[in-house]
């Protein structure tokens, strides 16, 4: 029987161990955690380790070197926050709320996988190969470890992916891509006063150029929508800048919009407003949205029937604008269903919480969902 105390116990070490993505020795803390609960629970643990800027990733199966996966369930260990931020804001419980770093993107939800597992009955465990899947650089759109994911993906027929959900049958099947671009500005420095009649070129202004001209590309219509979220330049304001730094993120309901983008970008660069500025563009990762195929409407139909059988209406939510991992497996042609983990808000704020009185729910609706799958597959 679950033990929701238990689980909290848990749950407050996890959240009160800082996981930033770029917090190698927090986040292999947590997910040395994570693995020796996987193994008290008889789980196979493989630990992952694929660069040395940010944690290893956890593969825990059920069964000991499966060929395949009938459902794998992923999740995250890293968060936004900064290291020490716990120290500040651990966490704590308020009512029915209970508030941390991470807590509801998404440690309550990856933790909940073990607990999945621990509940689920011995018929449905021999009958389905099961893998849970942990890595620590979602937030940096997993750009480390999204070559073993793809890997992973040959070999897996389901995907949940347990980002925070609603607990009322809802669930996603589509999320947008996504882009982030480094656009760098080369120009010519030159003292401010002797701009009139020395050679300069103003990198700074040919980025603001850019700001103006990509904000123009947002559209309601299309879903289509572009931020210019942080820049660099300069250093004094008696001296014309002689480089500049964009960070561009993107977001697209199809692969041509992203493409368009480039395309425009590099129009751009070829003909820049500031005389002698040249404009050197950097892609740092890239997801295509999130669609389904051929194979989802089988999984959904099963998930259907969990939901009835919970007295739940299974709900198809709109495309979302975040991205997740499900856009990795989806576009690797591995049905995936998203947004089923707990409930909870305020991921990457102060705020961030998750509902005490609901997670048990979460975890019996997920067992639920499995308990059916064995018998229909």
């Amino acid at each position: 029987m679950f033990d929701l105390n238990d689980f909290l116990k848990n749950l407050e070490i996890f959240v009160n161990t800082d996981s930033n993505s770029y917090d190698p020795v927090g986040l292999n803390n947590c997910v040395g955690f994570l693995a020796g609960l996987a193994k008290e629970r008889g789980l196979f643990v493989k630990r992952h380790h694929f660069n040395d800027s940010t944690g290893d990733y956890l593969e825990i199966s059920n069964k000991e070197n499966p060929e395949r996966y009938d459902v794998i369930m992923m999740g995250h260990i890293d968060t936004v926050q900064p290291v020490d931020y716990s120290k500040t804001y651990p966490y704590h419980e308020e009512g029915e709320l209970i508030h941390g770093p991470g807590i509801s993107d998404m440690k309550t939800s990856t933790l909940g996988t073990l607990y999945i597992m621990q509940e689920l009955s011995q018929a449905a465990n021999d009958k389905l190969s099961i893998g849970i899947l942990m890595n620590t650089d979602e937030e940096l759109s997993s750009k480390y470890s999204e070559p073993l994911t793809k890997e992973l993906c040959k070999k897996i027929d389901l995907a949940l992916i347990m980002e925070g959900g609603t607990n009322d049958g809802k669930l996603s099947t589509m999320r947008k891509g996504s882009g982030n671009y480094k656009v760098t500005f080369h120009g010519r420095a030159c003292h401010a006063g002797q701009i009139l009649v020395q050679p300069n070129a103003n990198a700074l202004v040919e980025m603001g150029r850019w700001a103006y001209e990509l904000y123009k590309f947002n559209n309601k219509e299309t879903g289509f929508s572009v931020n210019s979220g942080m820049a660099r330049s300069g250093h004094a304001s008696n001296v014309v800048p002689d480089t500049a730094e964009l960070h561009i993120n993107i977001r697209v309901t199809d692969k041509e919009q992203r493409v368009f983008f480039e395309n425009k970008m590099k129009e751009l660069a070829y003909h820049p407003y500031v005389e002698g500025v040249t404009v050197e563009i950097e892609t740092e990762a890239v997801k295509d949205p999130m669609l389904p195929n051929e194979k989802t409407e089988k999984y959904l139909k099963i998930m259907e029937k969990s939901c009835a059988s919970l007295g739940l209406e299974m709900k198809i939510n709109e495309m979302k604008g975040g991205c997740s991992d499900g856009n990795i497996t989806a576009n690797e042609g591995v049905p995936t269903l998203d947004h089923v983990g707990t409930k909870g808000s305020g991921g990457h704020k102060r705020i961030e919480y998750t509902y005490k009185n609901e997670i048990e729910f979460y975890i019996k609706r997920i067992v639920n969902f499995l308990e059916t799958l064995a018998k229909e597959i």
